[in-house]
């Protein structure tokens, strides 16, 4: 049985639109976001877990996901 989830890790297409649907849902914006060369990153928390959404640009892993 699952007594904890720390986070989840989701790949999006438009991270800039996810941030704007995610900050109205929870009434919050992210706790942080982060570029990491071709990725950007945006982390949502949601009581004592984290929603952290990527967007990969080209070369990136996640590039045409």
């Amino acid at each position: 049985m699952i007594k904890n989830l720390h986070h989840v890790g989701i790949v999006v297409k438009d991270l800039d639109e996810t941030i704007k649907t995610y900050t109205t849902m929870l009434g919050a914006g992210p706790a942080s976001t982060m570029e990491m060369g071709p990725m950007r990153k945006a982390d949502f928390k949601v009581g004592g877990s984290l929603l952290e959404f990527f967007h990969g640009g080209e070369g990136s892993p996640f590039a045409g996901w």
